[in-house]
């Protein structure tokens, strides 16, 4: 659906305001379609009257696609994921917090169909168009991730069975998984040959085999009994998925969640590494691990004070969390690490959804950018250097002595 689609966009919105008068649409624009690879997204300026007044908004449509990658996101629940995560969960934590975590959400007469305030109107840059985040910017984004992950951690603690059914799946699964690995797997082990990384190559061949298997292994592994500190993760934790607002000296001052479809139940450690990976530059990385894990953690305690939870997520937590994920971290940095490339969202489309692409055509595009090669090699070369493989020796065991090291 789209501006060109007649009055079916206007009688969506007329049901965003029950009792409102002379609703209309006074601009549209229909919004780059290489940003989405699930929906299009359309944004208005809507008016109307009500209580004798005219009252303008600003707002977003979101309408799932008929693209092929939507059937895999049917089956992985985003469409509903994301409903309930709007009409549900965000009003919870927003009470809790007092503050706002995402744009605010209309209810309309169509169950697959999202309006949400368009927060662009108000200063928010969408954070797909921005580079990879310095040091104090992503502390400012992980400080949101904090309060995130403490209001969800109080309403777990409050209905431990709240929605069990809907937040139990991930990209680990069979299907997301398999589509990632099948594209990017080629263009880890072609860099790590170019490179003369043989033994580190026959790890990642060894940890790829091992990700390809075709069980719910690695889901179990990441279910939240295994933890003794759980969040609702949102599960698509790059910069993408967020709004910021900038100062003028491009001082984050603000942060809103966006794009609630891969939400999950686990240690918040799949949030971080996962926003690491795709959305901060491997020199902060590599030069602030331990700042950024710190400080984040420190937020996180005050603010599950502030609510009054009686736990605690520690340091200790933490390294005990990465000893269980550490397959995760390669899969992160296997997987994720294009999105600091300079492919576009259609070019990756493409790329996801052609399984035929052309891998040296792949090669030359990622190999090109200097920042995604040096990113993907780094994140290689911690994942050997802080015993992920280990994860993946002996048919898959885990050896648990070997730590998160406490520098890179």
């Amino acid at each position: 659906m789209t501006p060109q689609d007649g009055e079916l966009p206007l009688n969506v919105l007329k049901s965003c305001f029950p009792g409102a008068e002379n609703v209309r649409i006074v601009h549209s624009a229909l919004e780059d379609g290489n940003l989405h690879f699930t929906s299009v997204v359309t944004r208005f300026v809507v008016e109307y009257e009500q209580d004798r007044k005219t009252h303008r908004r600003h707002l977003v449509m979101k309408v799932p696609t008929s693209a092929p990658v939507v059937a895999v996101c049917e089956n992985l629940n985003f469409f509903n994921r994301e409903i309930c995560m709007y009409e549900e969960v965000i009003p919870l934590m927003n009470k809790y917090l007092d503050e706002s975590l995402a744009p605010a959400h209309l209810r309309t007469t169509d169950s697959k169909i999202l309006v949400l305030e368009d927060l662009t109107a108000r200063g928010y840059e969408s954070g797909e168009k921005l580079s990879a985040l310095d040091f104090s910017q992503s502390q400012a984004v992980l400080k949101a991730f904090a309060h995130f992950h403490a209001a969800s951690h109080k309403l777990h603690q409050e209905n431990r069975n709240f929605r069990p059914n809907l937040f139990d799946t991930h990209v680990l699964s069979v299907e997301g998984r398999r589509i990632a690995l099948d594209t990017w797997a080629p263009v880890v082990l072609e860099l790590l040959k170019r490179k003369n990384e043989t033994s580190l190559a026959a790890k990642a061949e060894q940890a790829i085999s091992f990700l390809e298997k075709d069980d719910d292994d690695l889901r179990a592994i990441i279910n939240q009994s295994n933890f003794k500190f759980v969040v609702l993760n949102h599960g698509d934790s790059r910069k993408d998925n967020m709004l910021l607002k900038f100062g003028p000296r491009r001082e984050v001052e603000g942060v809103q969640f966006i794009d609630f479809q891969a939400n999950v139940w686990s240690s918040p450690l799949l949030d971080i590494f996962y926003f690491f990976a795709t959305s901060v530059t491997f020199d902060e990385i590599e030069t602030h691990l331990d700042d950024l894990i710190d400080g984040y953690l420190q937020e996180l305690n005050g603010k599950l004070k502030k609510l009054g939870c009686a736990s605690t997520y520690t340091r200790a937590d933490f390294d005990e969390d990465y000893k269980i994920l550490r397959f995760y971290i390669f899969f992160c940095a296997l997987c994720l690490c294009h999105f600091i490339s300079p492919l576009s969202r259609s070019q990756k489309e493409d790329i996801i959804l052609k399984p035929e692409q052309d891998i040296d055509h792949l090669c030359h595009i990622c190999f090109n950018d200097e920042n995604f090669v040096k990113s993907l090699y780094g994140w290689l070369k911690f994942c050997e250097r802080s015993k992920v493989f280990d994860h993946f020796s002996r048919n898959g065991t885990s050896d648990q002595k070997n730590g998160l090291p406490s520098r890179l």
